[in-house]
């Protein structure tokens, strides 16, 4: 099976209802904060609707990965904190339209044509970034310095490299939003006293590539091998693109 071409609209889209979600929710109440979760159900819903097998499992597992993830971060080890008790109802389909809308930009002609050239500048601007998070910003972030060394080997060294940069783009952007606003803040340090954090960490998005990679292996090997061809997350454009065909080709765990 052939994967389709990514639609880059949609992560637009999907920028676009994360800022008016986070928007709407930074000052409402728990009932209308599940009232966002329930529409932004139903926006991941109608956004697989087109999709393969193979891409629909990758979301379920992005899904079920996340979800556990948030309780054990937030809650359990209190990394970060929501506004109210527990992890809202809209974040976990907010992980799954993250993951779709960075797989699209990923399979889109735009990152065939622009790649290699967006992929270098948002390495060097998470650089920048996370690099000033350790020397000028009032409130040091040495977690999120290793976090961007993870996202950059994704981006650089990885068989997706423009999904990680894709991320990189949407998870910075939802993480200003949420932080800024207020909808959740990250603690001064984890549970190492020297792995300090920044609100947010200025490399998150090694956090979310971590997800991406699990779902896209993981979602693989749950549908048949006449799906995982090509269908297992699209085709990016230009060498990182043969690297990500390569690799979906045969399922791995």
């Amino acid at each position: 099976m052939n994967a389709r071409r990514g639609d880059p609209w949609m992560a637009v889209a999907v920028a676009a209802w994360v800022g008016t979600g986070l928007w709407i929710d930074h000052a409402a109440s728990l009932d209308a904060q599940r009232v966002i979760g329930a529409f932004t159900w139903a926006l991941l819903a109608l956004a697989l609707v087109r999709e393969t097998r193979a891409v629909r499992a990758q979301v379920m597992v992005a899904l079920v990965i996340a979800t556990a993830g948030e309780y054990a971060l937030s809650p359990g080890l209190g990394l970060y904190d929501y506004r109210f008790v527990g992890v809202p109802s809209f974040v976990p389909p907010g992980h799954g339209l993250v993951y779709l809308a960075a797989l699209n930009l990923a399979r889109s002609t735009l990152a065939g044509r622009w790649g290699p050239l967006v992929r270098w500048s948002t390495v060097v601007a998470g650089g920048c970034w996370a690099l000033w998070g350790v020397t000028m910003a009032a409130r040091s972030d040495w977690f999120g310095f290793v976090l961007y060394a993870a996202w950059a080997a994704f981006a650089l060294r990885g068989g997706a490299p423009m999904i990680a940069v894709g991320c990189w783009i949407l998870t910075t952007w939802l993480e200003l939003v949420g932080t800024g606003l207020g909808n959740w803040a990250w603690a001064p340090a984890t549970a190492l006293p020297f792995l300090t954090m920044g609100n947010p960490p200025t490399g998150i998005a090694g956090g979310y590539c971590v997800l991406d990679v699990l779902a896209l292996r993981i979602g693989q090997a749950l549908v048949a091998p006449r799906d995982d061809q090509g269908a297992a997350g699209g085709v990016e454009g230009g060498e990182g693109g043969a690297r990500f065909a390569s690799a979906s080709a045969t399922p791995r765990s």
